[in-house]
């Protein structure tokens, strides 16, 4: 936010604030409300998300907004294509982790392109059953006239690079809508949304300012900047200056402590990180049910409320929109009303205190978001470090005092 307000007070260009996702987006616009003083220069940043700017320049283009495809029915869409040697899920991550990532228009180019992070090899033979297979989904995508979200950063990074005209009320057609892009929650955008920011932006110093932890990454989406047009200074930042040591260092057992591939070449490891100050060690509860684990954590909010702690300096947090929903129902029930939400609406928040609820074996990693074993063991490995750090992420937004319930058996992920 410093760093866009730096840019827009410069009086150089336009200035895009962007983040992975709306609410965020709108976070960031009221915080940088507070930062910005003079009206004329707040005018000059632009805050929102990928999504929306792509699907901006793709409506402008074609003259009415784009429909898009819901979740449902693009799953039972890879279904239908699936076959004995393919499932949807591997099918689905074939598509957007090489095919969309890459760009690849033909099959010849499928047939010779390199397939990174993916664990299981396919011939010459396999990969024209794959490339059949996406092409159906595909094809029935455009004859509903749906598309995907990647599928519009892909067309709207395409529009630009074509210098199409005045697609996001740039007064020059032909040219780049913004002189500087400041990217927050860099680790989750995909290849296609890259593209899309790189054709947004002429390169020039400054042009691009890009804020990523690898280890937060909650999405299975990795690219090297160099291979998107983006030539890359690193800086690594190490000092905490909002967690305490003791949520910190738990938060890093947490997460594993491994290595993770970053944006640059390279991995990043997670060691060496430090914090300013000390505080309370986090609460670890196991409860014998489920109704005892939700008592427990309205016993809990209680406390907190009675100790002074604001509201909005409260939230809950759980891996299942069921547990999501119990818990919420329970506090208000209970006249206590907080933030209550999933795991990845924690995503670029802070709060005082945060309670993460049904931390078990079982729920947290969530079985359905991890990939069969023996159909994929690299992405069955990559979605263990995924939810790890989808748990990481939401465990380390609270700044002073951490609470981890879980009833049963506690998750694998929690650290002894």
């Amino acid at each position: 936010m410093h760093r866009a307000a730096l840019l827009a007070r410069a009086a150089t260009g336009p200035v895009l604030l962007v983040t992975f996702s709306q609410s965020l987006a709108t976070e960031l616009s009221a915080r940088l409300d507070m930062i910005i003083n003079d009206e004329v220069v707040r005018k000059r940043v632009e805050v929102g998300n990928v999504d929306r700017i792509a699907h901006r320049i793709v409506a402008e283009a074609e003259g009415r907004a784009p429909a898009l495809v819901s979740s449902d029915d693009l799953a039972e869409l890879w279904q239908e294509a699936a076959g004995r040697r393919f499932g949807s899920a591997f099918l689905l991550r074939e598509w957007e982790q090489v095919i969309l990532a890459q760009d690849l228009r033909t099959l010849e180019e499928y047939q010779a392109a390199a397939r990174p992070g993916r664990g299981v090899r396919l011939d010459a033979e396999a990969r024209t059953m794959v490339w059949e297979a996406v092409q159906q989904v595909v094809r029935r995508l455009r004859e509903s006239g749906r598309r995907t979200l990647l599928q519009l950063a892909s067309e709207a990074a395409g529009l630009l690079g074509r210098a199409v005209g005045d697609l996001l009320g740039d007064e020059a057609p032909g040219r780049e809508p913004y002189r500087h892009i400041v990217v927050d929650e860099a680790q989750d955008l995909h290849p296609a949304q890259w593209r899309l920011l790189r054709a947004a932006v002429p390169a020039a110093p400054n042009d691009l300012f890009i804020l990523g932890d690898p280890h937060q990454r909650m999405f299975d989406t990795r690219v090297a900047l160099a291979d998107v047009g983006i030539p890359a200074r690193r800086f690594q930042l190490k000092i905490s200056h909002r967690l305490p040591t003791e949520i910190l260092s738990w938060g890093v057992r947490l997460r594993g402590g491994g290595p993770a591939d970053g944006l640059v070449a390279g991995n990043a490891a997670m060691y060496g990180y430090r914090a300013l100050d000390h505080g309370t060690r986090p609460m670890v509860r196991g409860y014998v049910n489920a109704e005892a684990e939700i008592a427990g954590l309205v016993s809990t909010v209680a406390e907190w409320l009675e100790e002074g702690v604001p509201t909005a300096q409260i939230a809950v947090a759980a891996r299942t929109s069921d547990l999501v929903r119990t818990a919420r129902t329970a506090l208000r029930e209970a006249g206590i009303t907080v933030k209550v939400t999933s795991l990845h609406g924690m995503k670029g928040l802070e709060f005082r205190r945060v309670a993460v609820i049904g931390v078990a074996d079982g729920i947290v990693p969530a079985p359905d978001a991890l990939t069969p074993a023996d159909e994929d063991p690299t992405a069955r490995a990559h979605d263990l470090q995924r939810e790890r750090g989808l748990l990481y992420v939401a465990c380390t937004r609270a700044g002073e005092l951490l609470y981890v319930s879980y009833s049963g058996r506690a998750s694998p992920f929690i650290p002894a």
